[in-house]
Order: C-alpha cells, then sequence, then structure tokens
C-alpha cells in the first residue's frame, strides 16, 4: 500500500503555480459566491421568492456543469492555459455586463454563461496544478492554496460589497456587480499571463491507470451532498444575516473572517492533503464543514457566526483539494482531467439543486433557518458516505 508523501526537500514557492489561485478568486469567490452578498438587495429591490433567488444560482451551478463537462473536449484543442484564461475573459464579461440587466431570464441567462466559463477555469487551472512539474514536492500545498484562491475573491467582495450595499442608493446591487467586474479584471489578466507560464506535464509521469466509477461512487456521492448543502449556505447565509439592524458590518465580518479562513487553509491542511487517505480527510473535512454551516441557527449571535465563517472558510475549498488529490492517487496522468471535471460535474450537480431546494424549504415553511438546517445535515450525510474512499483508494494504489 503506497501512500504518496512530500519530499524533505522544501523548495521555494513558485509564484506562478500561486498565482493561478486568482482564477478561482474571479470564478468562484466573485463569479458564484459574490451573488449571496447582493441577493438581499435584489431580492427587496425586484420582488423574488426565495425559490426565484435560488433559481439564479442554480443557473450558475448548472452552468458550472457544462463547462466542467465541457473541459476534457476543450482540453484536446487547447492547451490548459488558454482554456484558464478564456475561461476568466467570459467571467468578467458577464459580470460587467450584469450591471445593465433587471429582466429575470437574462439575469438566469448570464449566470448561467457565468458557471460555464468558471467550470472550464476550474478545472482547467486544477490540471496545471495537479501535473506541474513545479509543485511536485509540495502538491497538496499548492492543491490547498489554488482552490483557496477563491477566497481572496470573496475578502474583496466581502470587503466591497456589503458598503456598497449600505450606500443610500435607490438600486445598490448594480454597483455590487460593476465593482466585482472592476476587480476581477485585473486579476483574471495576471492569472492568465502566469499561466502560460507553468509547464502541466511533468517527466515521468505517464501512467494510464483510468479512475474507476464503481470503486469511487461512495466519495461522489457524497461530494455532491456536499455540494448541494454548502451551496445552499452559500447562497442564503447573508440574508439569514440580513435579519436585523446591524446587518452591514455583520455581513462584511462574517465574509471577510470566512475569506481568510479559506487563505490559512493551505498550511493549515497540508499535512492531512499530502499523507492522510482520501477518505479520512473527505470525512474530517466536510464533517467539520457540516458542524460549521449549523453553527449560525444557534442563539450565540456574534460568536456563533464568526465561529461559522472560520470553520467553514477553513474546510469550504480545502475539500475540493482533497477530491484532487485522490484522483491523483486513483488515477494515471492520461486520466486525470476526466476525472477532475468528473468531480467538478457532481459537485456542479448538488449545486444546481442546493440553493432551489433550500429556498423551496424556506418558503414551505416560512422560516430560512429551516433551509438552512437541511443544508447542514447534508453536508453531514456527504461526509458519512465519503469516507468509504479509505478503502477503495487504498485497492488503487
Amino acid at each position: 500500500m503506497h501512500i504518496e508523501t512530500e519530499s524533505a526537500t522544501r523548495p521555494r514557492l513558485d509564484p506562478a503555480l500561486l498565482s493561478l489561485g486568482l482564477g478561482p478568486a474571479v470564478a468562484l469567490g466573485m463569479g458564484r459566491f459574490g451573488y449571496g452578498m447582493l441577493l438581499p438587495s435584489m431580492q427587496a429591490d425586484l420582488g423574488w421568492s426565495y425559490v426565484q433567488s435560488g433559481l439564479i444560482n442554480t443557473a450558475n451551478a448548472i452552468g458550472y456543469l457544462g463547462g466542467a463537462l465541457l473541459t476534457s473536449a476543450v482540453l484536446r484543442r487547447m492547451s490548459p492555459a488558454s482554456a484558464f484564461g478564456a475561461g476568466l475573459a467570459v467571467v468578467v464579461f458577464s459580470l460587467l455586463l450584469t450591471v445593465l440587466v433587471r429582466d429575470f431570464t437574462v439575469l438566469l441567462a448570464l449566470r448561467l454563461l457565468a458557471g460555464l466559463a468558471g467550470g472550464v477555469v476550474f478545472v482547467s487551472g486544477g490540471v496545471l496544478v495537479s501535473g506541474a512539474e513545479a509543485a511536485r514536492h509540495r502538491r497538496g500545498f499548492y492543491l490547498g492554496a489554488y482552490y483557496a484562491g477563491a477566497g481572496s475573491g470573496l475578502l474583496l467582495a466581502g470587503l466591497a460589497l456589503p458598503q456598497i450595499m449600505a450606500l443610500d442608493f435607490p438600486q445598490s446591487w448594480p454597483w455590487g456587480w460593476a465593482a466585482m467586474g472592476a476587480l476581477s479584471a485585473p486579476l483574471a489578466i495576471f492569472a492568465a499571463i502566469q499561466a502560460r507560464r507553468i509547464d502541466p506535464h511533468p517527466q515521468g509521469d505517464t501512467g494510464g491507470r483510468r479512475f474507476d466509477l464503481r470503486s469511487n461512487a461512495g466519495i461522489l456521492a457524497g461530494y455532491m451532498l456536499y455540494g448541494t448543502g454548502s451551496i445552499g449556505y452559500m447562497t442564503f447565509v447573508t440574508a439569514w444575516l440580513s435579519n436585523g439592524a446591524d446587518e452591514g458590518w455583520r455581513v462584511s465580518v462574517f465574509w471577510t473572517t470566512f475569506a481568510l479562513a479559506a487563505l490559512l487553509a493551505p498550511w493549515l491542511w497540508q499535512g492531512l492533503l499530502d499523507r492522510w487517505r482520501a477518505g479520512w480527510a473527505f470525512l474530517a473535512l466536510v464533517g467539520l464543514n457540516g458542524m460549521g454551516s449549523l453553527l449560525p441557527l444557534l442563539p450565540f449571535g456574534l460568536v456563533a457566526v464568526l465561529s461559522s465563517a472560520l470553520v467553514c472558510g477553513a474546510t469550504f475549498f480545502a475539500i475540493v483539494a482533497v477530491t484532487t488529490m485522490h484522483v491523483r492517487r486513483a488515477a494515471g496522468a492520461a486520466d486525470r482531467a476526466r476525472a477532475i471535471g468528473l468531480f467538478a460535474v457532481i459537485f456542479g450537480l448538488g449545486q444546481a439543486i442546493g440553493p432551489v431546494l433550500t429556498g423551496a424549504v424556506a418558503d414551505v415553511t416560512g422560516q430560512l433557518g429551516a433551509g438552512l438546517l437541511l443544508s447542514g445535515v447534508l453536508i453531514v450525510g456527504g461526509a458519512l458516505l465519503g469516507a468509504r474512499a479509505r478503502t477503495q483508494e487504498a485497492k488503487q494504489t
């Protein structure tokens, strides 16, 4: 039985590889999760129900699913770096165009487009990092840093958007989309340039082992439940926090704390990512995330809110790194793009269901807390299913 370990040497960090994290910052931190911070303003101005609010994020998740499905085909026609850069350009375009739109159907289409491009960005960037020669000695750290890069987008959005929402504008939410587009553009350009400096095909990594669907069914099902619950939490936690006169600073503190915890996650979980079997790592991190997502429901005020932000922020993107490390151990280099894309598709399926499911429960019960409770329960259930990867991975490596 073999466990991938790191060399005792610790070469200097590669700035180009670290810069790839700006891709998820744009595609996810702003392109997907920034919407949750604008939701209360959009809901009030446009008269949406919770189901309609959830559908907007579901459209984004469906687009992400389509992008993840298409990425393997895209990478047969262009390099991962080219796909990464093109996807970022489309995400930025969709953010800026949203400023001009009020029609629900057109907004759905734009969120679908942002998700489609974001899926291509996320998977192609993951392929770059998982295969880069420069990441060989610290692959767990670089994967964690790549996925946690979304935290930098969340940090920028968490600092800027609540302040914009607090201004006395007749319609503040278009200014929020404009801010995200303006912040995303230079980050996307820089990340796309750095991606072209990375060789995604390290010498000696030519294994042909296929990723077996049957023996990985447990972790795939668990990842889908995690996607369903986590996006419900991410979509509606801002609306939950906004039930009060002090809503602006609470929302800002929550998302800033979440983002800072995400940025620290690569250092926090490096040993776990490099040495733990995927099942144990998945159980630990997803289980923690599920418990953290339930904390805002407890009657402990700001303590519960900040604790939730810390726990969920520190684990949210690290869980994606766990699945990618599992792919490296369970599939040869020739099949990794397909396997990484498969995990992204499964996650996208869950995220397409989550916002509408959470919103429907909130509408039916009249209690947003009931929807958030369901989200947390789904995440914990996913953790238990994913633990099966412990024995399955041992058979494959």
